[in-house]
Order: structure tokens, then C-alpha cells, then sequence
């Protein structure tokens, strides 16, 4: 049964993956329209998961989480807001900046004057949900059927790829390779943050920092 269960994950992690590629750069609808897919895949996809195999990788989400490591998150999320925008001007002449100002122009439909918006449900919702699927479903549910080792691997690797999936026409070769190194270092990080207590919220936290770092630096982007 364990064994039909990591399939179901690993079918429903490389098919919502793909999917969520395929509607972010090859289908022409509105922000608000891949945001209904990324639910379907990223939410409803998980909730299925749960009710049909009976594993819920909810049941510890809210008890107490951040009991373990509650002053090392809050350190750790303002390292990583200073990290991103510290390298970020470090490595700033090797971004495609007028790139990337027109994907979220055409693409997302994100101006100067919507940003704030776009910001908060990114910073807040779009955050949580990520989180509830690559540390949640994949993590929690590898880890819980005793698979350690692929609940690390699968959940940072799938992290990367899917950020990457995105971003890949933001950066030259080198800092592409860079930023797919750090989000896996990053999904790494945010696995054993959640580990102990059994909990997304953990990782959560810290990614609100990572989003809010990045809004922060798409306002400056916007203002040159």
C-alpha cells in the first residue's frame, strides 16, 4: 500500500509541475485564471490525496509548531530577507531587468500601480499554498510513509524546478545556476525547519520573508 502511495505523490507532483509549466508559458490567460489552475493542482490535488488514502499531513499542521524553533525562525527569516536583496545587488548586472519587466507586464498583467496587490497575495496566499503542497503533500506525506530521503530530495528538487520554470528567462547561464542551487539549498532548509514538528507553518514563515524580499525589490525594479 506505502508503495502505491509515493506513486500517487510522485504522479501528482510531475503532472501538477508540468501542468502549472505548460499554463504559466505557453497559454495566453489572465493572472487570475493560472491562479484557479495553481489551486487545482496545488490544493485540491493534495486534499484528494488525503481523503483517498486517509494519510493527512494536516494533523500536526496547527498544533503548536513553532515550539522548537521559534526564535531561530524569526532569525532565519530576517537573514533570508537581507540575503535575497543583498544578492540580488551583488548580482544585479547579470539580470535581464527589461525581461523581466515585460513578462510580469504581458504575462501577469503587474504594473507599478497594482504591485501592492499582487504583492500581499503573493506575500501571503501564494506563499501558504506553495508551502502546503511542496512541504505539506510532498514532504510530510514521503516523510510520514517512512521515506526520508525522498521526501527531502523529491520536495526541494520539485521547489527548484517549478521557481526555475518561471524565472528561466530572468537570468544569464551563471546566475541561473546559482538560483537553482540556492532554491534547492532553500527547499533543504525549509524541509528540516518542518521535520521536528511535523508542520508547513515552519517554512511558511520563513518564505512570507523570501516573498517579501522580492516584492521589495520588484518595487525597485518598477521605479528605474
Amino acid at each position: 500500500m506505502d508503495k502505491r502511495k509515493i506513486m500517487m505523490i510522485f504522479i501528482i507532483t510531475i503532472f501538477s509541475i508540468g501542468s502549472l509549466h505548460i499554463v504559466d508559458q505557453y497559454l495566453e490567460i489572465t493572472y487570475f485564471g493560472k491562479t484557479l489552475v495553481k489551486l487545482l493542482y496545488f490544493v485540491l490535488a493534495p486534499v484528494t490525496y488525503i481523503l483517498w488514502t486517509k494519510d493527512n499531513f494536516l494533523k500536526n499542521t496547527f498544533e503548536k509548531p513553532l515550539i522548537s524553533y521559534k526564535k531561530t525562525i524569526y532569525l532565519l527569516s530576517m537573514v533570508v530577507f537581507l540575503g535575497i536583496i543583498g544578492i540580488f545587488f551583488i548580482l544585479k548586472g547579470q539580470l535581464n531587468v527589461s525581461t523581466i519587466i515585460n513578462e510580469l507586464e504581458e504575462k501577469y498583467q503587474v504594473t507599478s500601480s497594482n504591485l501592492i496587490f499582487y504583492g500581499l497575495y503573493i506575500i501571503l496566499i501564494n506563499s501558504f499554498i506553495e508551502e502546503f503542497f511542496f512541504r505539506g503533500f510532498i514532504f510530510l506525506s514521503l516523510k510520514n510513509l517512512n521515506q526520508r530521503f525522498l521526501a527531502y530530495s523529491v520536495s526541494s528538487i520539485s521547489f527548484a524546478i517549478y521557481h526555475i520554470a518561471v524565472f528561466k528567462n530572468w537570468f544569464s547561464v551563471s546566475t541561473f545556476i546559482i538560483a537553482l542551487s540556492g532554491l534547492i539549498a532553500g527547499g533543504l532548509l525549509f524541509d528540516f525547519f518542518d521535520d521536528k514538528p511535523n508542520s508547513f507553518i515552519n517554512s511558511w514563515l520563513i518564505h512570507i520573508s523570501a516573498d517579501l524580499a522580492i516584492i521589495i525589490i520588484g518595487f525597485y525594479l518598477f521605479l528605474l
